[in-house]
């Protein structure tokens, strides 16, 4: 079944893009609701460039993967009054993981992302704290 052929060559980004797809719909979820949810994991499984990347196999959804779960761990240390360390710790693995796949894509993208909830709600205490957070992993 695993071997040189076809299947063990789309497996593994099969799999990147089911968790993809996981982490879109639990972030739809603590945002808006079990419906909304359910749409967006849609939009997200069916969409151009995920059909792109798994039908030419590209590692490019490792790099979709690893930086959606660093955007969902910003989400949940936005939202989390006590600033939980173990959702900064998720972000900065996440980082590494978009850095091991993309190199320079990847340690740029994450913490250029990160300050922009706060600047567009103008939140300056939580966007200082972003700030610090996310650049303090270079």
């Amino acid at each position: 079944m695993i071997g040189i052929n076809e299947f063990a060559l789309r497996l593994p980004t099969a799999l990147g893009m089911l968790a993809v797809v996981w982490i879109v719909m639990r972030m739809a979820r603590r945002a808006a609701g079990e419906k909304e949810a359910m749409f967006a994991g849609v939009c997200t499984a069916f969409a151009v460039g995920t059909y792109l990347f798994t039908r030419e196999t590209l590692h490019d959804i490792w790099l979709v993967l690893f930086i959606v779960l660093a955007m969902h761990a910003l989400l949940e240390w936005y939202r989390d009054p006590q600033r939980s360390w173990r959702h900064a710790l998720l972000f900065y693995v996440a980082c590494a993981g978009a850095v091991m796949t993309k190199s320079l894509i990847g340690i740029l993208r994450p913490p250029a992302i990160a300050p922009t909830p706060p600047a567009i709600t103008i939140d300056i205490r939580n966007l200082l704290k972003l700030l610090s957070l996310s650049f303090s992993s270079y």
